[in-house]
């Protein structure tokens, strides 16, 4: 099992291959969505071979208000089980 949590993109039809999002540093980085997410450990272990659990909200911590105030942030939590 593998647990973690980054900053990425919500799920939205124009990111589900992932997206780009503001970094910590007040620039564009790349971010997954939980749909590229699955997708991306499906295609290390094979679909079937792995339970994606993942979920994004809102991060609303004070560093994401004082380093990106015009812009939202989101917080990605997920799990990768290797069956």
């Amino acid at each position: 099992m593998i647990v973690g949590c980054q900053l990425d993109v919500q799920d939205a039809e124009e990111n589900n291959e992932g997206g780009l999002r503001w970094s910590d540093r007040g620039f564009m980085a790349f971010g997954h969505s939980p749909t590229s997410w699955k997708a991306l450990w499906e295609e290390v272990f094979g679909k079937g071979n792995v339970v994606i659990e993942s979920s994004v909200a809102e991060w609303k911590s004070r560093v994401a208000r004082e380093r990106t105030p015009t812009h939202k942030r989101y917080e990605h939590t997920w799990r990768v089980m290797r069956v």
